[in-house]
């Protein structure tokens, strides 16, 4: 599993840079692109891997794969069956040709951002904007979270799914 760093101040100008060329891609569909999870949030740690909440209109949702994947941008339609209203996507640092059949094996290191895409209002991108908004207000959550997330990893997890689902227990709550 990909390792934990120290808030990068950097996280925020990449995703600003993610936006620009995202906006690009998908706008005539005039998406709402929003910086989510940990590296959105000062002074928590996190794996170095932008979470970007991308909402569209609904009737534009079920073409953004055709739109967006390619050869650094992979659909993942697999997490759909645990949560249908989400598409998922992986950014890469390299251009890449993957079988299907490998798709789920690419290391942390060679991604750069999940893309998260959700028609808008979707339960799923409201509960990331209010988590989000929770963690940047409120200094005892944020540091209660960040214990979480280290105390995780030094149980030694090494399946992202793992680690996902410990700290979704906490997000849930």
């Amino acid at each position: 599993m990909g390792i934990i760093k120290s808030h990068n101040k950097n996280w925020k100008k990449d995703f600003i840079i993610l936006k620009k060329q995202l906006e690009k891609k998908l706008k005539y569909r005039k998406p709402l692109i929003k910086h989510i999870g940990s590296t959105s949030i000062e002074k928590i740690p996190a794996k170095p891997i932008i979470d970007v909440l991308i909402e569209v209109d609904p009737l534009f949702f079920d073409e953004i794969n055709l739109i967006l994947n390619n050869s650094r941008i992979i659909y993942f339609p697999e997490y759909e069956k645990s949560i249908p209203e989400r598409k998922f996507f992986i950014i890469t640092k390299n251009k890449r040709k993957i079988p299907s059949r490998s798709k789920k094996i690419i290391p942390h290191n060679k991604r750069i951002a999940h893309l998260h895409i959700t028609k808008n209002n979707s339960e799923f991108a409201n509960k990331h904007i209010q988590f989000k908004k929770i963690l940047k207000t409120n200094e005892e959550k944020r540091k209660e979270y960040t214990r979480l997330k280290l105390e995780i990893l030094s149980k030694g997890i090494k399946k992202i799914e793992d680690y996902q689902n410990l700290k979704s227990k906490w997000f849930n709550k």
